[in-house]
């Protein structure tokens, strides 16, 4: 028996957290769940030689997820959906893991409130990503001070959808980005062209990246920790492994945590503050009218290489966190060895898979494009935090 992880990215409208997400999945091989990576939707076949198989898929389900999952209901062959509400399509049958947006968008209100940062904007929506559309909803109908007027729209790059907001960025004192690479790219923007406004606004991102606490102006993120993910995932993978001739639909939802850093001041969670409780509306934000072309993550500029970087950070292990923090510290490769005891060639092994993984031809260019979104002093304190000294 084992789970297959469908990690079709070039199909991902999800793409920020797709990267996090498998590599996280996929380490349930170390807690003796077999997985495997499918590549791509046309390799479904192969689940068919397993009697035990589940698939877990991991984006935002849209009308390309449909044959999929008739596929796999007609074979009897369980699905996890993450990032998705159960009710995608009736007709079709699957378990879900997915955030608690309501609890997660209220406690987001009470903090910015709390801070008297009320003026709030959306920035970089993906109008095709019901995850996207999903938060945008949610926000309208818990703040009725949102309106149509306060969402920026991706449009045919993220140069195009910051100007957009450039122009307008003094109605606002909080800027919601719809994930932690928007929200990284948006600060780096900002910080070069206009560094004051962001020494009292409030900018907030949605997936708890690594990158996100690295970055030379950290970002406050809210989201589901992967470690509550895995849990979920192994718990429904687990049920089905015992009770695969009946299995029923189960869906979990995670609590999101608000994970406070620079980009809101470094301003904590309180409970202490007094505001009138948040009524749930159901109105729902018309955004007809507004035109949108999908931002492509993977080749705009203004997101190639920080993807690039939180995808290796994502896979890095101990050892190459602390050959990092040496490199942009200035380390020479001889004193890197003597540190951390390793010979020439094992640090030559660590550094060509880094630079490969960015893709640069030398180690200077790699740790010039690193040090332009890593602080050496963040990753210093995450190595102590997270990793060990």
């Amino acid at each position: 028996m084992a789970l297959y992880i469908l990690s079709d990215s070039k199909k991902s409208l999800n793409f920020s957290r797709h990267n996090q997400e498998v590599s996280y999945a996929a380490s349930l091989n170390q807690k003796r769940i077999k997985t495997i990576i499918l590549k791509s939707s046309e390799n479904l076949s192969g689940l068919l030689n397993d009697d035990q198989s589940v698939l877990f898929i991991l984006d935002t389900l849209t009308s390309h997820h449909e044959p999929i999952l008739g596929f796999c209901n007609k074979h009897s062959i369980p699905v996890i959906a993450a990032n998705n509400p159960p009710y995608f399509h009736t007709k079709y049958f699957f378990s879900t893991i997915m955030g608690d947006t309501s609890k997660c968008m209220m406690d987001l209100i009470n903090y910015i409130k709390s801070n008297n940062k009320g003026r709030v904007s959306f920035f970089a929506v993906n109008i095709l990503s019901v995850y996207d559309i999903n938060n945008v909803q949610t926000l309208y109908r818990f703040y009725p001070n949102f309106s149509r007027n306060d969402v920026f729209l991706s449009e045919n790059s993220f140069s195009e959808t910051f100007d957009s907001f450039y122009e307008n960025r003094y109605k606002y004192d909080t800027v919601f980005c719809v994930n932690d690479y928007a929200g990284i790219a948006f600060l780096k923007k900002m910080n070069e062209r206009d560094p004051k406004y962001l020494r009292d606004r409030f900018v907030i991102g949605f997936m708890d990246t690594i990158i996100a606490r690295l970055h030379k102006i950290s970002l406050t993120s809210c989201s589901y920790s992967m470690d509550d993910l895995i849990k979920a995932l192994a718990s429904i993978y687990s049920i089905y492994a015992k009770h695969r001739s009946s299995f029923a639909a189960i869906n979990i939802t995670l609590y999101g945590h608000i994970y406070t850093r620079q980009s809101t001041c470094n301003l904590p969670i309180t409970t202490d503050y007094e505001l009138p409780p948040l009524a749930l509306s159901d109105k729902t934000l018309d955004l007809s009218g507004k035109t949108n072309k999908v931002i492509d993550y993977t080749d705009d500029p203004e997101f190639k290489d920080l993807i690039a970087i939180d995808t290796m950070l994502t896979a890095m292990k101990k050892i190459d966190f602390n050959i990092l923090l040496m490199l942009i510290s200035g380390y020479s490769n001889s004193k890197i060895c003597d540190s951390l005891f390793l010979t020439p060639q094992t640090l030559h092994y660590h550094i060509s898979a880094m630079r490969k993984a960015l893709n640069v031809n030398n180690t200077a260019e790699f740790i010039e494009k690193v040090s332009e979104y890593i602080s050496e002093e963040k990753l210093k304190q995450y190595i102590e935090t997270y990793i060990g000294s």
